[in-house]
């Protein structure tokens, strides 16, 4: 009896065990398929968040418009929602696999740091600066562009980590947005563009002429003002308002050309230089050059404004706040008979600390190399003037602003508040800061003269690269600045304006006529004087057909430097 009521004691222990444990059981499973779901969806949503991430970098990258606080916003907003919707789903050991992503991230950032402040990815002017070098330049000169370039390839490569870490097709998580964005970003699209384009018949390489020179019936003074990036488009009154307002009013006693177009090789200020005072575009003479900066010459086979002028005893002069060794400034001014040069080491000795420390702008960089602001630029070159008029000799001086370059420029110290210089974001203060010390200069220039004529041309070295600009206009529609000024020369066409199309290159056969150097159907390089009867190239070919020229044309470079070897004549070897 004793055994039966234990086993039955026993039994009855295992019958409450299992009514107890298989009710567990089933909740547990009805649990467990509970969470599979709960987990399933905050999967999806995590997927989707990894994907806006993705998308919102890929945006960022390519429509400049859009601002690093949008994107540090964006990073703050969805790592928020990542962490509550994924939890321990998306943040998972990183493996090697996301090597190739860290890859394409890091290089993002000087894609997207040229796209930002130059607006678009000029590959001719990369090639240019590849082959000359950056001599000068520091990181600090793009420190907010690199900040915003450095979270927006955080935020590309967070994306795809956490759609990495979501999703069961890891492999396609990473392949797809890294083949998207190596595919369409503004360099792919630059070089897709630059390969694929149709090579097409030209005849630019036998139209390059060599300008049939006069004697000059007086000596002329001429004083060309490069405006970093000053252009006709800031005239728009509904657009800037009234930061244009004081070359405007130049325009009623000046010569005045309002259709001077940016061809190909003539978008950056190296290019807009040569183009206006060499009648050339300049194209890269290509990539095997890499070293080329090492070399000593410039586009030697050919006679350039300031070599003309050097003929007749002028004294040339470069004025520039930086230091000319970048993009081979120096190379050119030395190939090109230019005796002064006023550059940013040369204005250290010549003005003292409180004032170089004011026209400075400050930045967090510790090896920051900063420009020297505009204002001094053209107190150093009124000084300059005044020192080769009291010599008893002619004046050839150019002066090159570095203000609005862009997005971001440098704002005038004589323009702030706090009578320091600085980094600038609102494009329009920093052209109309830049041009109110153009005019005063100007006012500088008309007291030293005495009874000396002198040409004073303020131009655009090429077309500003402010994103807000590049987006309302296209670009074939926009024009330089040119203005030219005659101050005491007999018989110059004050108030007259030139509506015909032209383009850079057409500036220095023009500068020659006006100078009493050459006829008013004078020819230079691919240049026609804009006074003259010949038509333009834009005129003859339209600015889509002599763009596609000048891109494809591998003899017209080869003829631009020179690669035949074939020398001028009119130069002394450096």
């Amino acid at each position: 009896m004793f055994l039966v009521s234990t086993v039955a004691s026993k039994f009855e222990c295992l019958k409450r065990i299992d009514q107890i444990i298989l009710p567990t059981l089933a909740a547990r499973e009805e649990f467990n398929t509970r969470m599979r779901n709960i987990m399933s969806k905050r999967s999806v949503l995590a997927s989707l968040c990894a994907a806006t991430v993705i998308l919102h970098a890929f945006y960022a990258i390519n429509y400049p418009a859009d601002s690093l606080r949008q994107a540090a916003w964006s990073l703050v907003i969805f790592m928020l929602i990542m962490l509550v919707s994924g939890r321990g789903l998306i943040w998972k050991k990183p493996d090697w696999k996301l090597l190739p992503v860290l890859i394409v991230a890091m290089a993002l950032v000087p894609i997207t740091v040229i796209f930002r402040n130059f607006g678009r990815f000029d590959i001719l002017a990369i090639m240019h600066h590849w082959e000359f070098g950056l001599g000068g330049f520091t990181l600090s000169t793009f420190d907010k562009e690199i900040a915003d370039a450095g979270i927006i390839s955080i935020v590309f490569f967070l994306g795809v980590y956490w759609l990495y870490c979501s999703v069961r097709r890891r492999v396609a998580a990473i392949l797809i947005p890294l083949l998207v964005i190596m595919a369409y970003n503004p360099m792919s699209v630059a070089a897709f563009e630059l390969i694929t384009r149709e090579k097409v018949e030209s005849d630019l390489v036998e139209r390059i002429a060599t300008p049939q020179l006069t004697l000059p019936a007086q000596k002329i003074d001429v004083i060309i003002v490069l405006l970093e990036g000053v252009d006709r488009t800031f005239r728009d009154q509904d657009e800037y308002g009234d930061i244009y307002d004081g070359l405007r009013q130049l325009e009623d006693n000046a010569l005045v050309f309002t259709n001077v177009r940016q061809t190909t090789g003539t978008g950056w200020s190296m290019a807009g230089l040569v183009a206006s005072q060499c009648g050339l575009p300049l194209l890269p003479a290509g990539l095997e050059k890499s070293k080329f900066h090492d070399r000593e010459e410039f586009i030697y086979a050919h006679n350039c404004l300031s070599d003309v002028l050097a003929a007749e005893d002028y004294v040339n002069t470069f004025v520039v706040g930086a230091d000319t060794t970048f993009a081979g400034l120096n190379h050119f001014l030395r190939t090109h008979l230019y005796t002064r040069v006023i550059e940013d080491s040369t204005m250290r000795e010549i003005f003292d600390e409180e004032t170089q420390a004011r026209s400075t702008s400050k930045s967090w960089w510790k090896n920051h190399k900063p420009f020297l602001d505009d204002t001094l630029v053209f107190e150093a070159a009124l000084m300059e003037h005044a020192s080769i008029i009291e010599a008893g000799s002619a004046v050839a001086m150019t002066v090159e602003t570095v203000g609005p370059h862009g997005s971001t420029g440098v704002l005038s110290h004589d323009c702030t508040d706090d009578g320091q210089a600085r980094r600038e974001s609102d494009i329009s203060k920093t052209v109309k800061c830049t041009i109110s010390s153009a005019l005063t200069f100007l006012e500088g220039i008309e007291s030293q003269r005495s009874d000396r004529p002198t040409l004073v041309v303020f131009m655009s070295d090429h077309l500003n690269h402010d994103r807000r600009g590049n987006a309302l206009w296209p670009e074939q529609t926009q024009s330089n600045t040119m203005i030219m000024m005659g101050l005491g020369i007999e018989n110059f066409p004050a108030g007259v304006q030139y509506d015909r199309l032209a383009s850079m290159v057409d500036i220095y056969p023009t500068l020659l006529h006006l100078l009493g150097l050459a006829d008013r159907n004078a020819r230079a390089g691919l240049g026609v004087s804009l006074l003259g009867d010949h038509p333009t190239l834009v005129e003859e070919k339209d600015m889509e057909r002599l763009d596609l020229e000048l891109s494809t044309n591998y003899d017209l470079r080869s003829v631009i430097w020179n690669r035949n070897g074939v020398g001028n004549a009119n130069h002394t070897n450096p």
